[in-house]
């Protein structure tokens, strides 16, 4: 006989497959045992969620805070900190990491920051953090203003973006090129564009030039306008780079905007750039103190196409 003990024992898994195997006959009653289980457990879970879920949803180890959130690292040029703005500004403080929304809301909080100019992506990490990458607006130019009779600078990115003045001290106004295009003014807030198609057109140009302005010694980018031509006559604008030896480099109209016949921004850049160290690392003066990049065939020494009349630059 043997020992009771050593009987096999049937598992509480076993045991409640029996139970609802019982009534049911033919070869689809483990199949209906295992949906019958499932639609219990379900049940279970939903109704304990239901009465605790809220204990854990307002865990402390869920709430979106400073500690949960990796950001893209901020580049040098910015000073305030974008995270702690975004999480003080965009109403992040009752999120928690287990709303199914999360990212999607972190996500629409970043893009609103002035100095953002791309959300690529918001991702979750276990066990409670979630990951920001950042695509930063990099300022290139100041753009020359007027208002209530005062002159001053606004900084602007290679988009024409309007960014924050207050992040910015009078001695670094002068790291950057200006913007000459007349009477302007920007159309809303740090963040937006700034509303003039010359401001952006300039400030493409500023981008593509990067450090050879400071080779040829450009202190300045004018819009190039017929005196003729109201400004609220549509055209498209042409451009002319001033330097600080009174040198007129006409540059033609913006990068990407250039005409079937006119050199492509790049090469512009790279034939200054080229010229400048041909002369011994000095833009050379020409005798009509006016060149044009405009020639598929090379920079020439011509006679200004226009007269170019900008203020004096703001101190």
């Amino acid at each position: 006989m043997k020992n009771a003990s050593s009987a096999p024992r049937t598992s509480l898994w076993a045991s409640l497959l029996q139970v609802v195997t019982f009534p049911l006959r033919g070869a689809v009653a483990t199949f209906s045992a295992f949906v019958i289980l499932l639609v219990i457990f379900a049940g279970a879970f939903g109704y304990s969620w239901h009465r605790w879920g809220g204990l854990v949803r307002n865990h402390p180890r869920y709430a979106l805070g400073a500690d949960q959130l990796e950001v893209t690292q901020q580049p040098e040029w910015i000073k305030a900190d974008v995270k702690e703005e975004v999480l003080r500004d965009g109403g992040l403080a009752s999120l928690t990491l287990l709303d199914s929304q999360v990212t999607v809301k972190v996500a629409r909080a970043f893009s609103l920051h002035c100095w953002v100019a791309d959300v690529r992506r918001v991702r979750k990490e276990y066990p409670s953090r979630l990951v920001v990458d950042l695509d930063y607006r990099k300022p290139v130019a100041m753009v020359e203003v007027t208002t209530n009779g005062q002159r001053g600078l606004l900084p602007v990115d290679a988009k024409g973006v309007l960014l924050p003045p207050q992040d910015f001290t009078a001695e670094q106004t002068a790291d950057f090129v200006r913007i000459a295009v007349g009477e302007t003014l920007p159309a809303g807030s740090p963040g937006t564009a700034w509303g003039d198609p010359e401001v952006a057109g300039a400030a493409s140009i500023a981008a593509v030039l990067g450090p050879t302005w400071r080779a040829a010694r450009i202190y300045r980018i004018a819009s190039l306008t017929a005196p003729d031509s109201p400004r609220g006559r549509v055209v498209e604008p042409e451009f002319v780079l001033l330097t600080r030896e009174g040198i007129q480099i006409i540059w033609g109209r913006a990068p990407e905007r250039e005409g079937a016949a006119e050199t492509r921004a790049r090469d512009k850049v790279a034939r200054l750039a080229k010229l400048i160290e041909q002369s011994g690392g000095q833009l050379p003066t020409p005798a009509t103190k006016t060149l044009d990049l405009r020639d598929p065939g090379g920079i020439s020494a011509v006679s200004p196409a226009a007269p170019v009349s900008t203020p004096s630059a703001p101190q």
